[in-house]
């Protein structure tokens, strides 16, 4: 049910906006590592916002909340619209990682995915960690 509603305000989303390029492809962990390995250019950006943006973030990460996505933040990250980029939140009941990939994908970024699983899912699969306060 959970997933049918994801679905429904994907398309909902993606609907009223006439320059998307492409919707946000959902990936897993193995997904994400394999990104990883493949493409120096990868952007990984932990959309959680302040109250659940404690602890850890995957490593390489950077922290942009859904509400900050915008064209300013995004090229900053990423100058080219052809730059992956993979959004994340805590877990699947999260809506931060597919409202900032919804965003980034209405901008033009061509190669947009949606971590579902999150940094819970990261953790399980003892996947490597940035302690948050390492970044500051």
């Amino acid at each position: 049910m959970r997933n049918l509603l994801r679905f429904i305000v994907l398309l909902l989303a993606l609907s009223f906006s006439s320059n998307v390029s492409a919707a946000p492809k959902d990936i897993n962990a193995a997904d994400l590592v394999k990104l990883k390995k493949e493409n120096n250019d990868l952007v990984i950006i932990d959309s959680r916002y302040g109250d659940s943006f404690t602890d850890v973030m995957i490593k390489g990460a950077t922290h942009l909340d859904a509400a900050g996505t915008n064209m300013e933040n995004l090229t900053k990250l990423a100058p080219s619209k052809n730059q992956p980029l993979v959004f994340y939140c805590v877990n699947e009941q999260c809506p931060a990682s597919i409202k900032a990939s919804i965003k980034a994908s209405k901008l033009g970024y061509k190669n947009v995915y949606e971590y579902r699983g999150g940094i819970e899912d990261w953790k399980e699969r003892n996947l490597p960690v940035t302690r948050i306060k390492d970044n500051n």
